[in-house]
């Protein structure tokens, strides 16, 4: 069930959209967005078991305050004082663009109301390779679609295979967008940049301009195996909605929502206990959770991809090194690309990859799909 409620905070009565009830994950959308945009993505953690809680920052949708003279810290300090409201810390963060600014800021300020943050279209260290200019600033209307804020405003918020209309849903208030990015100048990147000591899930756009993908690579480089990354082609900077199956999913897998990755891997060893490998062994693999090994898994479509893109998963070890692919959605077993549609693995490095596109022929599902080395 939706629920509306306006929560005031300090100097501010801040929009919040509730669905569902569990362990609560705030949703923070880009500068001047309000998070209408998150309503699917919040109902689907919302059936997993999961309260979202879609905060519209500081003039946006119906929410009020004001933006003079503040910075990104206080903006962090009305999520915490909406989640001290509302009384249900610690929560997931999830920030898109700006957003994770917001959610980055919060973990270092508030680490103790912070279980996890999920970043889309991590900017701040790497800038584009090329100006984006302003283009906001020439806007005379107080509120535009996201679509108009592309075709009219030229923002460079899409991959060039992504279609303007899908940004129709998304409202944006230029003088609000300018305002937000605003409250971060003052601010020094190492103030928000790692998110505190929090578990930091990356999901980029391999087309983004406004937050080029080093981004990300850089946080891993950094922090190394506290931070996962996804890298999805064909997306730029609203990933949300240029690749929202593969968003969905990989938000879901993280913060818990539905079955927890161990009870995936039991109904793995219930479903499948015993699988035929095709050589002349005809190997029989028993998927013994407690006989999985460490391997790097990523969602990298290019074959020299950074290494640093990779994430630290655990799969099965075979006898001969042949690759397995296990879709996670299911469970089922994949044996020289009979299971998936657009099956592509290589090795990078030493290491084997999945493409992102792949879909199980079971269950049509995106699944993080588990590679044995």
């Amino acid at each position: 069930m939706q629920q509306h409620r306006n929560i005031k905070v300090g100097g501010a009565t801040l929009e919040c959209t509730l669905y569902g009830s569990g362990v609560p994950v705030v949703l923070l959308a880009n500068a001047g967005c309000s998070t209408g945009y998150f309503d699917d993505l919040a109902r689907v953690l919302a059936a997993g078991g999961l309260q979202t809680i879609s905060v519209n920052m500081r003039g946006t949708g119906e929410s009020r305050g004001s933006l003079d003279g503040i910075s990104l810290h206080d903006l962090a300090v009305d999520v915490a004082e909406v989640l001290q409201a509302l009384d249900c810390g610690p929560a997931h963060l999830v920030g898109h663009a700006f957003g994770n600014r917001v959610a980055r800021c919060l973990a270092v300020d508030r680490p103790s109301l912070v279980r996890s943050v999920t970043l889309f279209a991590a900017g701040g260290l790497i800038g584009p390779s090329t100006p984006l200019g302003n283009p906001f600033r020439s806007a005379t209307e107080a509120k535009m679609s996201g679509s108009d804020c592309v075709t009219v405003l030229g923002a460079r918020w899409l991959s060039p295979a992504s279609n303007p209309k899908i940004l129709a849903q998304v409202e944006c208030w230029p003088a609000v967008h300018l305002a937000h990015l605003a409250t971060s100048r003052g601010v020094a990147l190492e103030e928000w940049w790692g998110a505190g000591e929090a578990p930091l899930l990356v999901i980029q756009g391999l087309d983004d301009e406004a937050a080029p993908p080093g981004n990300g690579h850089a946080l891993r480089k950094q922090f190394g195996e506290r931070v996962r990354v996804i890298d999805l082609p064909r997306a730029g900077h609203f990933l949300p909605l240029e690749q929202p199956e593969a968003v969905t999913h990989a938000v879901a897998e993280f913060v818990g929502a539905a079955q927890s990755r161990a009870d995936r891997l039991r109904e793995i060893e219930r479903s499948r206990n015993v699988a035929l490998h095709t050589n002349a062994k005809m190997l029989r693999l028993k998927f013994d959770p407690a006989k999985a090994v460490p391997a790097m898994i990523s969602y990298q479509y290019d074959e020299n991809a950074d290494p640093e893109a990779f994430y630290e998963g655990r799969t099965w070890p075979t006898e001969d090194g042949f690759a397995y692919i296990i879709c996670h959605d299911c469970g089922e077993l994949d044996e020289e690309g009979q299971l998936f549609e657009k099956n592509t693995v290589y090795s990078t490095r030493g290491d084997f990859t999945a493409h992102p596109d792949e879909r199980c022929n079971v269950c049509k599902g995106y699944g993080f799909l588990r590679v044995g080395l």
